[in-house]
Parts: C-alpha cells; sequence; structure tokens
C-alpha cells in the first residue's frame, strides 16, 4: 500500500515537550548573552547545546529516519528503537521497517529488520580510513513483489528508483577521500519471500 501520514505518539509528545523547555532556556541564555555580552552565558550556551545533543541523540536519530527515509525511499519507514554511543562507537537499530512504494502490497512490508549494530574505531574517524570492526544484521524478512513476470520491475526496483530520484545524479567520488574497511560483517535468519504474478493462459 501507499504511505500513509501518522501523528506522532505519546512517548515523542513527551520528548518533543522536553526538548522545546530546553531549547527556550538555551534561547534565554543566548539572548542574555547578546544583550550584556558576558561570555559565560556563551559558555553556557554551547555547554548545554552539547548535553542537549547527549541527551536527545537517540530520539532525534529515530526521528530523522522516519522523516527522511520515507522521502527517500518512496515508502513508510518506522523504527522501534536507536541507541547510539557516540564514545564507543556502537550504534543499534531495532525493529526497522521498510513499508511497499505505491502499487505494491504483498506480506505488508518490502524489508523488516530485526536489529542492526555496527561498532566503529571512534580514532579512525579523524584517518584518512574508517574502520568499521563490525556489522551485524539480524531477522531480515524481505517481500519482492513482481508483478509481470515478464519483466524486471519490482517493488524493490521501484524503491531503488525512487532513491536514485531523490539523490539526483550521482557524482564521482573526490580523489583522495576518506577510505573504509570493514573487518566484520555478520548476517543471520534471513528469509526472502517472492510474490509473483502468474498470467492466465486461455486454451
Amino acid at each position: 500500500s501507499g504511505r500513509a501520514g501518522r501523528g506522532p505518539g505519546a512517548g515523542e509528545g513527551k520528548m518533543n515537550a522536553r526538548l522545546t523547555g530546553t531549547l527556550i532556556a538555551m534561547a534565554a541564555l543566548l539572548a542574555a548573552g547578546l544583550s550584556t555580552g558576558t561570555e559565560i552565558y556563551y559558555l553556557l550556551f554551547l555547554i548545554l547545546l552539547a548535553v542537549i545533543v547527549l541527551i536527545f541523540l537517540n530520539p532525534i536519530a529515530k526521528f530523522a529516519i522516519q522523516t527522511v527515509a520515507p522521502d527517500v525511499t518512496g515508502c513508510d519507514v518506522t523504527v522501534e528503537d536507536i541507541d547510539i554511543s557516540p564514545f564507543s562507537g556502537s550504534a543499534s537499530i531495532t525493529g526497522l521497517t521498510v513499508g511497499h512504494p505505491e502499487g505494491y502490497s504483498a506480506g505488508g512490508h518490502t524489508v523488516k529488520l530485526g536489529n542492526a549494530s555496527a561498532n566503529v574505531d571512534v580514532w579512525s574517524i579523524f584517518s584518512s580510513e574508517l574502520v568499521i570492526r563490525e556489522v551485524k544484521l539480524k531477522d531480515i524478512s524481505f517481500n519482492q513483489e513482481q508483478k509481470d513476470p515478464e519483466s524486471v520491475e519490482s517493488n524493490l526496483t521501484a524503491i531503488l528508483a525512487n532513491v536514485e530520484a531523490f539523490s539526483g545524479k550521482k557524482e564521482q567520488a573526490p580523489a583522495g577521500g576518506q577510505k573504509v574497511r570493514l573487518e566484520k560483517a555478520i548476517i543471520e535468519n534471513v528469509k526472502p519471500i517472492a510474490h509473483i504474478k502468474t498470467k492466465k493462459i486461455h486454451i
């Protein structure tokens, strides 16, 4: 089915209220600093900003995925939970579901991911080579819906077309950019299902 709008849940409402209160406090500190010219207010503002990023990092990341990903893929995208630890370089996503692009509906979703986790060498972020120690994908199910058996078009190709249309024409990466090294990848419990509609044959 196509994308459908959803309102924020009770948890997101509480998070938005806390974030709004914190932003008001930040605005007050910034206004005080601008009016008095006292550097201490600017310092407090920066400290508070850093605290906000750390406290609300996970819900901000969840909100960003559920807001941006649908525009990129052309599908509803939901996430149950996100856990990011910037100091240890670890991150995990639980319950990621990518719905269907318009015109497809088999199986209720295109991709459902039980859990995805990654561990990055934090210090390598500032070097010429980004080191990803491990990427683990667990409990993956995806439904490929192909309406015409004589065509390669499916819900998966439709999503790829949406992504390319969103990103525009691909540009060649500049020489001398940061390299990426993946040391270990683990994929567990994959369940692919193909839905292919056959044509009726009249005899």
